[in-house]
């Protein structure tokens, strides 16, 4: 059933997503054929790259918020799944757009330097890239894959967290406020997440008080895949904090749908 879910999540999104790429893909053309200083165009295409990010974000944001907070949360309550597979249907179509958004992003970003003749051919940049890619060695291999997964797993993580702001807003002692309630809710989240962050540090460097030579040792003439192998356990970290947070406020989405929930 969570297969249909996610399926029926992208056929009610699928057009705004086509428009916004549409949008970019038009809209690095059309800069480049009417700007020719490189200084301006570039600021117009950053213009339209900050103005994708907030769209898709509203996009993301209302497959959420309609599908299960409006009248159509009536319709999607009433299938036969639990709260949970709902949750993790939303996550996984709004990981999966915004991977698309960033590769069309990517795309227009190419296509915009090749129109404004940074480079000469649209595929001036292949060879180079195939030079990079061969000079990748495991270790590197491995922190690229790191960083990648770091980047979609925090993007999911501010995904879920605007899911439980969304949900606490709902809560039927919050009817008359619930827009006030949904922003300030965002932002208390993202403290608590700071906040808690703070205290694991001062926790570690509580029972481990030489957690400062760890610094040292990164400045310190150690061997490349020394300093790859930290970098990499950071990275490994960094992706675990990602997905605890991720199940705690999807755990807390899916608790207020069971016992809070408020419907338009």
């Amino acid at each position: 059933m969570l297969g249909k879910l996610v399926r029926f999540d992208i056929r009610s999104t699928w057009r705004s997503f086509a428009g916004i790429y549409l949008s970019i893909i038009l809209g690095v053309i059309i800069v480049s054929l009417i700007f020719k200083s490189i200084m301006v165009a570039g600021f117009v295409a950053f213009a339209i790259s900050v103005t994708v990010i907030v769209v898709m974000i509203l996009n993301l944001f209302r497959l959420f918020n309609t599908s299960v907070f409006s009248k159509e949360g009536y319709l999607t309550l009433t299938l036969p799944v639990t709260s949970g597979q709902i949750v993790v249907s939303k996550l996984i179509v709004s990981t999966m757009w915004i991977v698309l958004t960033a590769i069309v992003s990517i795309l227009g970003l190419y296509i915009f330097v090749w129109s404004i003749r940074i480079i000469e051919s649209p595929f001036a940049l292949f060879p180079h890239i195939r030079e990079i890619i061969s000079l990748l060695d495991y270790e590197s291999a491995i922190t690229l894959i790191l960083l990648i997964l770091v980047v979609l797993t925090t993007c999911v993580k501010e995904m879920a967290k605007l899911f439980l702001a969304c949900s606490i807003a709902h809560l039927k002692q919050l009817y008359r406020l619930r827009i006030i309630v949904g922003i300030l809710s965002l932002f208390v989240l993202s403290w608590l997440e700071v906040f808690v962050v703070q205290q694991i540090a001062r926790f570690v460097s509580m029972i481990w008080p030489k957690a400062e030579e760890l610094l040292e040792l990164l400045s310190s003439p150690i061997s490349a895949k020394q300093h790859f192998a930290l970098f990499n356990g950071f990275l490994s970290v960094s992706i675990i904090y990602a997905i605890v947070l991720i199940a705690a406020f999807s755990l807390g989405v899916v608790w207020i749908m069971n016992n809070k929930l408020d419907l338009d």
